[in-house]
């Protein structure tokens, strides 16, 4: 298989990022530093994907920063997850480096398809503020709305697993602020979807427009702002 010696560099990964984390043990994180951290791995996992999409494979410095980040975040991660959830992010993370390496454009899709999707997960345990949870979901709305208006509805697909793992994330949180407009949201939320799928550019816009109402909605009920 294409991607076996991923297999044997992720373990050598984790050790790695274990072993960078180590020194953190003893000094416990802030509370909300994993939210920080994990969406700071995120926007690196985006900035490589920009990167060889546009055939510039220089990427040594971003994985050494995403590495990091997560090297950083391992103490809080380890109290919430366990062991072979981060392997996943491990081997994941080796399969994107290891394609980048190698330039090999599929393998990168794969290994970033793999990171983000671990990523989302370990988001799930870690929610951010709720105001930055709610901006993320803007932006992916506003992503995918972009997206579908040049004709990129792959790329409009893409935002959308962005957009479901913030709705996950948030389901408690937009009952309790404003039902109605989360409520209303949910379902101008799979219009926008039902709207890529079928490559409608016309009717993306639209739910696209009513989401970011709703949403604009909640943020104005978030106590603090």
């Amino acid at each position: 298989m294409k991607f076996l010696c991923s297999q044997w560099l992720a373990a050598p990964l984790m050790a790695a990022l274990l072993s960078i984390a180590a020194p953190a043990l003893a000094q416990t994180p802030a509370a909300g530093s994993a939210s920080g951290e994990l969406r700071s791995i995120m926007q690196t996992l985006q900035e490589i994907r920009v990167q060889y999409r546009a055939r510039k494979w220089g990427g040594a410095g971003l994985f050494m920063k995403m590495k990091k980040s997560f090297a950083h975040t391992t103490p809080q991660l380890l109290t919430r997850v366990s062991p072979e959830e981060l392997g996943h992010f491990s081997y994941a993370l080796a399969t994107l480096e290891e394609g980048f390496v190698a330039m090999d454009p599929e393998q990168v899709e794969q290994g970033y398809r793999l990171s983000k999707a671990s990523m989302l997960e370990l988001e799930n345990r870690f929610p951010a503020e709720l105001s930055l949870e709610v901006e993320d979901l803007k932006q992916a709305v506003a992503t995918s709305a972009a997206c579908a208006a040049r004709g990129d509805f792959t790329g409009a697909q893409e935002s959308l697993e962005d957009l479901a793992g913030g709705r996950r994330r948030l389901d408690n949180a937009g009952m309790s602020y404003a039902k109605e407009s989360w409520v209303h949201f949910g379902l101008v939320a799979e219009d926008l979807a039902r709207a890529v799928r079928g490559k409608n550019n016309a009717g993306a816009q639209k739910a696209a427009a009513q989401a970011q109402q709703d949403l604009d909605d909640l943020l104005d009920r978030v106590p603090g702002r």
